[in-house]
């Protein structure tokens, strides 16, 4: 009987576009500092990413074999973009192609803190037992 889900004998990370600030939505990826096929560790800087504010370095929060580089130099993309994935051990490129499908890209920003509205009813942030404030 055949197989129509794609074996994985190893792990994927995705390499999304960071949120470095509150009011930060959206980036720029300016240069790739890897190439596919090159193995990375954990803090490996992978691109240079700019923003309204600052010019910044990504790096691989785990180490891996950098897969695939799915956006380009210079294109501008959202906060939370899939942005090219590391894998660590045997992965096939159908499995690849199953989660960059799966992705999520629409996702919210990751740290959207947006003020609560004026007509917001307060929170009752109960004091813990035992905690003094004077």
């Amino acid at each position: 009987m055949a197989c129509e889900t794609p074996i994985m004998q190893g792990q994927i990370f995705p390499l999304t576009l960071p949120k470095w600030g509150l009011t930060m939505t959206e980036g720029t990826l300016v240069a790739w500092r890897v190439d596919v096929g090159m193995t990375l560790v954990s803090g490996t800087v992978v691109a240079e990413i700019e923003t309204s504010k600052i010019v910044n370095d990504l790096a691989a929060h785990q180490g891996g074999t950098m897969r695939r580089r799915l956006v380009s130099e210079g294109d501008n993309c959202e906060c939370g973009t899939l942005i090219g994935i590391v894998t660590e051990g045997e992965v096939s490129e159908a499995a690849i192609d199953a989660y960059i499908t799966a992705f999520p890209n629409d996702r919210e920003p990751i740290a959207d803190l947006a003020p609560a509205p004026d007509d917001a009813e307060p929170v009752d942030a109960a004091i813990p037992k035992g905690l003094r404030l004077e």
